[in-house]
């Protein structure tokens, strides 16, 4: 039951916003966007996601906003509003933020620009990501590699892609 999983987290966000558990508050809003991505519903995210920052940033917790942000920017890519994901991961590069969401944001980018037909853009974006220890990370592999696949095939390179989408899968199965 969605509404009703999403009625327990507005709740349980009233209560860490009455308890003044900001780190608390930040995880849940982050979780209940999430719950929508997973659901399909990149429209409610992109508004869950506005809502929530704009929640955080009045109560000074802005910091704690950095999936949120991203899932806004993603949630833009994805229902096409290219425009407005620029301006969002622009606006999400100059927030100050208590996590580095910069590879997030790069592969965020390079799918916008895959989107835009701008394709060694994208290539640059995704290296950069591959050159940090953050493209490391299990939370951004899978994406990494996603995106990398997707460069290779914007390239006409369908046996790299295939290469790409497979190595990608053998680290993310050896990983968390």
């Amino acid at each position: 039951d969605l509404d009703g999983g999403l009625a327990h987290f507005d709740r349980a966000l009233d209560a860490a916003a009455r308890a003044g558990d900001g780190a608390a508050e930040a995880r849940l809003a982050s979780n209940r966007v999430f719950v929508l991505w997973r659901a399909g519903r990149p429209v409610d995210v992109e508004r869950a996601s506005v809502a929530e920052l704009d929640r955080l940033r009045v109560r000074g917790l802005e910091a704690l906003g950095d999936q949120l942000a991203v899932g806004r920017c993603g949630a833009l890519i994805t229902l096409g509003r290219l425009d407005d994901a620029e301006r969002a991961i622009a606006e999400s590069r100059a927030m100050r933020m208590a996590a580095d969401p910069t590879a997030h944001l790069d592969l965020a980018d390079a799918s916008l620009a895959l989107w835009r037909g701008e394709v060694d853009r994208a290539a640059v974006l995704v290296r950069r990501v591959e050159s940090t220890p953050a493209g490391g990370l299990a939370e951004v592999i899978g994406e990494r590699w996603v995106v990398r696949s997707a460069v290779d095939l914007a390239r006409g390179d369908r046996a790299a892609a295939l290469a790409s989408a497979r190595q990608g899968l053998v680290e993310c199965a050896e990983g968390d």
